[in-house]
């Protein structure tokens, strides 16, 4: 039975206690009950975890559930500050599970590891929700945020640090010049990085001008004068923000990016991914992701227990959100094309039966993409 302590009482030696209740990477398990389409789950977490499945399936209401119950750990549930979090606002109704034949209670409720996190509410349009049963205070969800960078945002010039939360907001608003003033390292090292993937960057400086705010400068080695963040291509901007995002010490340990393959190249998704692999091990955060762009699950080494994918769906004979993790053991491994291209060049007389072993017995890497593509791990529409 887990122990329960005060943080003020904790000494050097108790941050093992710590790693060894909310997991080495923050959490391990979370369950959610009666959120939006979320009916009863309970997700099995990495540290670094991707949602990939079909358009309205549920995946970014899992994201909002792990902001939502961040909320609700700080006591912070009014409508106000649920956009800030990347929490899309609606009626306290529509926030809780309406399918037909399901009875639901007006009330929310959160598993984080051992921790319980009841929310409720009273039925009117737009109350705030209100805390009905918490079991401890403490919790590295308090402050999740979900990241959806506005490429329109990604363009603005900042004037000032004006957010009192965090200089980089939920939806692309980037506050460069505390950014760079605070972490003067990240200009060298974002520079080291946009030129890993774009091989025309040459330079990159900001400037602060009083009556303009912050402006980010990149280098065109084709062109002669410097391109303003309001001139530079979405990807450049967008990976630029993951960035820091990743590398900023104001950060959160733990948030996600919802659709993060926006305005992006397949092949950069997959580098990209590795990248956040690596610096969530490096920085010391744990991560969840939503995707479209299959290329990115073949950024992910199933082979190590961190990183995890999981599939989102809605059957059509319940419609809530469910959702089933890809291990290791699960994941296709043989191509047809490459096992019967084997076949049929090793000039050997196979009968139906000795085809099929063959599919059986392949080892042959199947790429994670290939198999979405093809339907073999699911997460496709079937209407269509």
């Amino acid at each position: 039975m887990q122990t329960f302590f005060r943080l003020k009482d904790l000494h050097k030696n108790s941050i093992i206690v710590l790693n060894t209740f909310f997991g080495a990477y923050g959490m391990r398990k979370f369950t959610i009950k009666n959120y939006k389409s979320i009916v009863d789950l309970t997700l099995d977490i990495g540290r670094m975890n991707i949602f990939i499945g079909e358009n309205g399936s549920g995946k970014t209401n899992i994201l909002e559930a792990f902001a939502f119950a961040g909320l609700g750990m700080k006591n912070y549930l009014h409508n106000e500050i649920y956009p800030n979090r990347g929490i899309n606002v609606t009626s306290s109704k529509l926030m809780i599970n309406n399918f037909k034949g399901i009875k639901s209670p007006n009330n929310i409720h959160f598993v984080m590891d051992s921790i319980e996190l009841s929310l409720c509410h009273d039925g009117s349009p737009w109350n705030n929700w209100k805390v009905l049963k918490k079991t401890y205070e403490y919790s590295p969800i308090k402050e999740f945020v979900v990241f959806l960078p506005e490429l329109k945002n990604l363009r603005k010039i900042q004037t000032s640090c004006w957010s009192n939360y965090s200089p980089l907001i939920s939806k692309g608003e980037m506050d460069l010049r505390y950014i760079f003033e605070t972490q003067p390292e990240l200009l060298k090292s974002l520079l080291m990085y946009l030129q890993k993937y774009f091989n025309w960057v040459s330079d990159l400086k900001f400037e602060y001008l009083s009556y303009e705010g912050t402006k980010l400068y990149i280098k065109d080695i084709h062109i002669e004068p410097y391109l303003d963040q309001s001139q530079l291509p979405e990807s450049v901007l967008r990976v630029i923000f993951y960035y820091l995002v990743m590398h900023l010490k104001s950060m959160p340990k733990m948030f996600a990016f919802d659709n993060i393959d926006i305005g992006l190249n397949p092949k950069l998704c997959r580098h990209l991914i590795k990248d956040l692999c690596d610096f969530s091990k490096t920085q010391d955060k744990q991560i969840f992701i939503t995707i479209s762009n299959p290329g990115i699950l073949d950024g992910i080494n199933l082979g190590d227990d961190e990183q995890r994918i999981f599939i989102v769906s809605r059957e059509d004979d319940i419609g809530y959100t469910q959702v089933r993790q890809l291990s290791a053991k699960n994941k296709p491994c043989s191509s047809i094309i490459g096992t019967l291209n084997r076949i049929l060049l090793d000039g050997k007389m196979y009968s139906k039966q000795d085809v099929l072993n063959n599919f059986e017995q392949s080892d042959e890497p199947l790429k994670l993409s290939e198999a979405f593509l093809r339907g073999y791990i699911g997460g496709l529409p079937k209407t269509f």
